[in-house]
């Protein structure tokens, strides 16, 4: 039985030297978005909030 601290998910900046990460499980995806991290559908790749991409302002802003 594989457990979520097993396999993290990281960064998609992880290529540049970021070493942010969240457990890879459902729940530690709901609280990383409360604090800030993306999660893109389209390219399946995290985002820290360091590092999330400059449109996802107004695209949270639409969605609120």
């Amino acid at each position: 039985m594989s457990h979520a601290s097993d396999n993290p998910e990281h960064c998609a900046k992880r290529d540049e030297g970021c070493q942010a990460q969240i457990p890879g499980s459902r729940w530690a995806r709901i609280k990383a978005q409360e604090d800030g991290w993306f999660f893109s559908k389209q390219d399946d790749l995290a985002y820290c909030p360091a590092h999330v991409p400059d449109w996802v302002a107004g695209w949270r802003a639409r969605r609120a």
